[in-house]
């Protein structure tokens, strides 16, 4: 089914979902909840890109298809063309293949990226990070003076592998 701007995504405890978006393809793991936040279109006969997700709670996995050569790509001052949102931390996509995951009990954002860049801000904070394929970044609601990206934990990599099933053929 189509999916628009403001339309939520709720998945149970035993199921996922494999949303394939004009820019993206999105694999979204068991317990999630996120928004559709903002769109923009690029031409009247296409369909529009999903800029922005808001995650409420749970686990995906984005691929993101990179900016056509002859589009101008995002404005000046857009850092990133496709954002996922959550109470601690914006992620923005700079290329490719990465993970988040938001625990709203605990108020824990992960990122991590597995192939290309994410710049990874903390929400209420100027500070960011680029964490590069292969590294991840852990924020909290506490403000942190210096995010470092460090290289992806296993649980991380588990909860990739449990995510990404349907995603892509993951070594």
């Amino acid at each position: 089914a189509p999916v628009e701007c403001d339309d939520v995504v709720l998945t149970g405890p035993d199921s996922s979902v494999l949303l394939i978006l004009a820019n993206a393809k999105l694999t979204i793991g068991p317990t999630t909840r996120f928004e559709i936040a903002s769109t923009t279109k690029v031409e009247a006969s296409k369909q529009p890109n999903v800029s922005l997700l808001n995650l409420t709670y749970g686990k995906l996995r984005a691929i993101v298809n990179p900016p056509k050569k002859d589009s101008k790509g995002p404005k000046s001052g857009q850092a990133n063309a496709f954002q996922i949102r959550t109470a601690t931390a914006v992620a923005g996509v700079r290329g490719t293949d990465f993970f988040v995951a938001y625990d709203a009990n605990a108020g824990v954002t992960d990122q991590a990226t597995i192939e290309g860049s994410v710049e990874v801000s903390q929400t209420g904070s100027k500070e960011s990070v680029l964490v590069e394929g292969g590294k991840q970044v852990t924020l909290d609601a506490t403000p942190q003076a210096a995010l470092k990206a460090v290289q992806i934990r296993d649980s991380i990599r588990n909860d990739i592998r449990v995510v990404s099933a349907s995603a892509r053929d993951d070594k």
